[in-house]
């Protein structure tokens, strides 16, 4: 797998203990740094949970920046950055998700699931942290006029909803059905575990 594929779900190595800065060179190029800009400074940021969103959003235009051979900067534009910084959302919320879903194969799967399951909760725990932040307080979505927020509360019903259909089909799965399942979750585990090992 290449290293921005692994970028796209990992946050960048940077410590958070102070504010960081939001920054703009000379050439137009946005960065988030933890030292006062050289150049313009467009925000600084003290919050936790938006620093981490902010850390996210650049790990997000480096990653494109590599998948598409472009340079990042052409990734600054206020609407992309807008969309990148929604797609960090997402992914962070999916990944707090997985912990719910992926919980339901361990009710029934055993030790091997849910072993696969805290150390994926391990390896990804600040973005899980970061999306359970999302599923508390909700989404806010606007790019372009268009408006794909989603409350806390409609997040939440929606997991709890999808997590007790997930429970109903594991109860009613026949054995050969239910290790096909628990095949699957621990594939997928040590997938996830994988992308946050860096």
């Amino acid at each position: 797998m290449s290293n921005a594929w692994a970028l796209l779900f990992c946050f960048p190595g940077m410590a958070l203990a102070g504010a960081i800065y939001q920054c703009e060179d000379e050439a137009g190029t946005l960065v988030f740094q933890e030292q006062p800009c050289a150049g313009e400074t467009i925000k600084v940021i003290s919050d936790a949970e938006q620093k981490h969103k902010a850390l996210f959003t650049q790990a997000m235009g480096q990653a494109l920046a590599q998948l598409t051979d472009k340079k990042a900067k052409e990734y600054n534009h206020s609407t992309k950055l807008k969309a990148m910084e929604v797609l960090a959302m997402t992914d962070a919320a999916k990944s707090y998700a997985f912990t719910h879903v992926y919980a339901v194969s361990a009710k029934y799967c055993g030790k091997d699931v849910e072993a696969k399951l805290i150390k994926y909760k391990n390896q990804a725990s600040e973005v899980i942290a970061l999306g359970a932040y999302y599923y508390s307080e909700g989404i806010d979505a606007k790019i372009d006029g268009k408006d794909f927020s989603q409350s806390g509360q409609k997040l939440t019903a929606s997991l709890f909803e999808m997590a007790e259909g997930l429970d109903q089909e594991h109860q009613n799965a026949s054995e050969a059905q239910l290790a096909k399942k628990c095949k699957e979750a621990k594939v997928a585990l040590s997938t996830l575990a994988f992308l946050y090992s860096n």
